[in-house]
């Protein structure tokens, strides 16, 4: 094992979080598109989710808008509706980035967790020493408090870089064995770095 994975793995097995890429690098896409990442990583994970919420979403906006009819306000959060489909038309919600929205935190069981499946669809994993600057503070603190558990996994779409990576939190040691299973499935490389354009 060479010093850089290493180092990631105790980073992980510290944090309990790493990430996945949900979109190709360099790939452009509208606000609005249809990606394939709704289909092979966000449509799973949502079907066998127990919770959803999305933080700091201001009302009246066009990413408020475009998802009020699946949104339940709570304590200055919003709980998604999780029936029927909840991704065709509201791509917007999903997909924005920029701090248009805040974190999107999605709870879900962890023996329920579809690993192998988003893993082969991601395109690639690694782990962020700042990944806590990537999300809406109290949905962070919301997502590692859920995660002291072992039983539950929380997905995280952050506020700045909407679909594009997915931060994966859970209990250290099932984070670690996560991530493992990641690079086993993809055969990628990793990389640890600080989350720069975040």
């Amino acid at each position: 094992m060479n010093a850089e994975l290493a180092e990631t793995r105790r980073h992980i097995a510290r944090a309990g979080v790493f990430t996945i890429g949900m979109v190709p690098r360099n790939r452009d896409f509208q606000p609005e598109e249809q990606l394939p990442a709704h289909t092979k990583i966000l449509r799973p994970l949502l079907a066998v989710a127990s919770d959803c919420w999305v933080y700091d979403l201001k009302p009246r906006g066009p990413v408020y808008k475009s998802a009020a009819p699946i949104l339940e306000p709570d304590k200055g959060r919003f709980r998604v509706r999780l029936e029927g489909d909840v991704v065709s038309g509201r791509e917007l919600f999903w997909n924005a980035d920029s701090g248009r929205r805040g974190t999107i935190v999605i709870l879900v069981p962890a023996d329920k967790f579809p690993a192998e499946k988003i893993f082969r669809a991601c395109n690639g994993v690694w782990a962020f020493s700042n990944f806590l600057t990537g999300h809406t503070p109290a949905a962070a603190r919301f997502a590692r408090s859920q995660t002291k558990s072992p039983a539950v996994i929380a997905a995280c779409l952050p506020r700045n870089n909407g679909i594009e990576w997915l931060d994966l939190f859970a209990e250290p040691s099932r984070a670690l064995a996560l991530f493992d299973l990641a690079r086993r499935v993809r055969g990628l490389g990793s990389r640890r770095s600080s989350r720069k354009g975040r």
